[in-house]
């Protein structure tokens, strides 16, 4: 069934006095507030978040850096220790140091009396020998400074 135009019109008014005014222009001042701080925390709160998350893998990695500094330091003054004392040692009295000599090969016997080094052949023995014992000493102090490095002296 179709609507009957309207024949009359009807106005409603709200009247508010001076104090009901007052109230409700202070409530939309505080809701226009609310939502500009609200768009000011939404729009910060990523920052800080990213910000956080940088700062606390700072502080991550420093700490990593100190608990590295803490043990290498200790450790290191350890390995320096146990090399300084084993080449102090005289290898022929000291069955330890003979024994890790064996296993890496270190056995420098030749002296340079033991070469003619007036021939160009004696010369390059020489020198060969003494690259191969440079070889052989550099893998022995890197065996001895390895603390995790295990010699059995039966196999």
């Amino acid at each position: 069934m179709p609507t009957a135009p309207p024949t009359q019109v009807i106005v409603h008014r709200i009247e508010l006095q001076k104090t009901e005014r007052q109230y409700l222009e202070k409530y939309i001042e505080d809701q226009q507030k609310i939502k500009l701080v609200s768009t000011g925390v939404s729009a910060v709160v990523p920052l800080l978040q990213v910000g956080a998350v940088a700062g606390v893998a700072w502080l991550g990695i420093k700490l990593w850096g100190e608990i590295q500094a803490l043990l290498n330091g200790p450790l290191e003054d350890i390995q320096e220790g146990m090399v300084n004392a084993l080449a102090a040692l005289n290898p022929l009295h000291d069955p330890l140091v003979q024994i890790i000599k064996d296993k890496v090969g270190v056995h420098p016997k030749k002296r340079i009396e033991d070469f003619d080094i007036d021939t160009p052949e004696g010369q390059e023995e020489y020198r060969q020998a003494v690259r191969d014992w440079e070889e052989r000493k550099a893998k022995y102090l890197q065996v001895v400074r390895d603390s995790a490095s295990i010699f059995n002296p039966f196999d």
